[in-house]
């Protein structure tokens, strides 16, 4: 009979049920312990990382997504945030006032309206009429 090292493995782990949980849980606090001296190690490597995945299609929607969830949008669309930052990327006009959005004028970026209660999504606005809107 050959021997099979994944039934050996098996029965070791039943019989030694404490220590293998004990193993685990060293072992967990030390990768916890090399990421965190990682981090203080490489502050600002992670730092320019994480500024320039931020410029990125994938890290701007992320971002956009993150906010509002956190922000509490709700939709229609059973919470597919895909298909609201899809609707609002798309947008290119004010749907209250038509005017074009402009990332450089304050008075002319991009909001996505919801009321404040149910965290439902109304529309996609600028944000000098996102002020102006109370429903």
């Amino acid at each position: 009979m050959a021997f099979n090292k994944k039934e050996y493995d098996r029965l070791y782990r039943l019989k030694n049920k404490e220590k293998m949980k004990n193993y685990r849980l060293i072992n967990k606090e030390k990768i916890k312990e090399q990421s965190r001296l990682y981090k203080l190690k490489n502050k600002e490597k992670i730092k320019e990382y994480e500024r320039l995945y931020r410029q990125t299609d994938a890290g701007k929607k992320s971002h956009r997504i993150s906010t509002w969830k956190r922000r509490g949008i709700k939709d229609h669309y059973n919470d597919n945030y895909e298909t609201i930052y899809k609707i609002y990327s798309v947008q290119k006009n004010c749907s209250i006032c038509n005017k074009v959005f402009n990332e450089t004028n304050r008075m002319d970026f991009k909001c996505l309206d919801h009321d404040h209660h149910t965290g439902r999504l109304r529309q996609v606005c600028c944000i000098y009429c996102n002020l102006k809107v109370v429903k």
